[in-house]
């Protein structure tokens, strides 16, 4: 098990960065009304979308013929090798300058920072979070290593339940830094949701280019 998250571990914490959803995380922590509720209902709303996205994937990857063997071989390559090419072309769009999009996400979450329910949040967060096929592709790989390992199902249950909480990440640390901090780290939650929107596709970009080397050579490597 624990060579299992040895290898899935590193694809569980880059499938964390979420520039949207950490967006939203941090302009609702730094905010003054009603941010704990807030921030909750944004947690809660990660983790069901990624749940429901990566439960359905492990079901499907479940049903391979490798399933339960121990990994290796030429399935597994084919989803590293495969996942590595669709992240590196993905990237060269990401480090496009899309400034228009980029405005449009600001003011979408800005505009309901004052007055929205949580339920608003709850509903922006599902939908950044279902939709983040990049962060999907990155998990593709680890939960196919989770399916394909030949430990018991309880050990399987526990790496793919790390892997979940790694990749909400993105929600839960902000509201945990407020917490900690308190009223004095709001500038500085402040400043990182204004760094996080200049940058967001930028960011993506980078976590796609490496990501995607990184399963391209380790693909190339497990197919011989």
């Amino acid at each position: 098990m624990f060579s299992l998250l040895a290898v899935v571990v590193p694809l569980g914490i880059a499938a964390a960065v979420t520039p949207t959803l950490i967006a939203l995380q941090l302009l609702v922590v730094a905010g003054s009304v009603r941010w704990r509720s807030r921030s909750l209902a944004v947690v809660v709303a990660n983790a069901v979308a990624f749940g429901i996205v990566i439960a359905l994937v492990t079901f499907g990857l479940a049903k391979l013929p490798d399933a339960g063997t121990g990994g290796g071989g030429g399935i597994d390559a084919a989803i590293r090798i495969g996942a590595g090419v669709v992240l590196g072309l993905s990237s060269i769009w990401f480090f496009l300058p899309h400034p228009a999009m980029a405005e449009r996400v600001r003011e979408s979450l800005e505009s309901r920072q004052a007055h929205a329910s949580i339920w608003v949040f709850f509903a922006l967060a599902f939908y950044f979070g279902i939709t983040d096929l990049s962060s999907f592709i990155v998990l593709l790989p680890a939960l196919h290593d989770i399916t394909a390992s030949a430990i018991a199902i309880e050990e399987k249950a526990v790496v793919w339940a790390v892997v979940l909480f790694l990749a909400l990440q993105a929600t839960m640390l902000p509201p945990l830094v407020r917490l900690a901090g308190g009223q004095r780290v709001v500038p500085g939650l402040k400043r990182s949701y204004g760094w996080v929107m200049r940058n967001q596709f930028p960011i993506v970009g980078v976590v796609c280019a490496v990501v995607g080397v990184f399963l391209l050579v380790t693909g190339i490597v497990r197919l011989g």
